[in-house]
């Protein structure tokens, strides 16, 4: 069974990256903006992120792995994710012809803006290093079509993966702030109640 182990260069990609909160151009293109909504409305499907993260335990995708990561994705077919992965793929092909997205040195910039939460930080990273790992794995994808195993599938199926794996970190982890600010205001609650007695 062969592993991609250069997914190990995207999982990097993912993990190191530090991206403001600066608006690039390339957000503005439809493209762009098609892209984050179906990769979003791809949160909305029944993920199941044990399988995601079972697949994901190497950081890569081999043959098996694809022939059944559409389930995790919720899909109802692999075919169905295949076309997904292809119109996602053709958006930021798109976004690198029109914008150069991948010379843009975003992991050299720092936030400017101090009072965006980390919430929208961590959401906004996903989605920009998901942007240039799919980038990266564009010259993978002459070794095979889409619908074929190879190294371009592979590599865009662990990018989504990865991209679906830290957006549900970013939401997991503000579900769990949420609480303890919860927890937090009725402890204080109840003190306030204590002191008036």
């Amino acid at each position: 069974m062969k592993k991609f182990t250069w997914l190990l260069i995207i999982t990097t990609l993912f993990s190191s990256t530090s991206f403001a909160q600066i608006k690039y151009e390339f957000q503005k293109d439809e493209n762009y903006i098609a892209y984050q909504k179906d990769a979003d409305k791809l949160l909305e499907k029944s993920i199941h992120f044990d399988l995601l993260e079972k697949i994901m335990k190497d950081k890569s995708v081999d043959e098996e792995e694809f022939k059944i990561i559409h389930k995790a994705f919720g899909f109802e077919s692999r075919s169905a994710f295949e076309g997904y992965l292809a119109k996602q793929i053709a958006r930021i092909g798109e976004l690198e012809k029109r914008y150069q997205v991948s010379k843009i040195p975003m992991d050299d910039i720092e936030s400017n803006d101090a009072t965006e939460s980390s919430f929208a930080e961590c959401i906004e990273k996903a989605r920009l290093a998901a942007i240039q790992g799919h980038i990266s794995c564009i010259p993978l994808d002459l070794q095979a079509f889409i619908g074929a195993f190879g190294a371009g599938a592979a590599c865009h199926a662990a990018v989504e993966a990865l991209r679906a794996l830290m957006m549900h970190i970013c939401i997991v982890e503000q579900e769990q702030n949420a609480a303890e600010e919860e927890e937090k205001a009725g402890i204080e609650d109840i003190k306030a109640e204590e002191r008036r007695q």
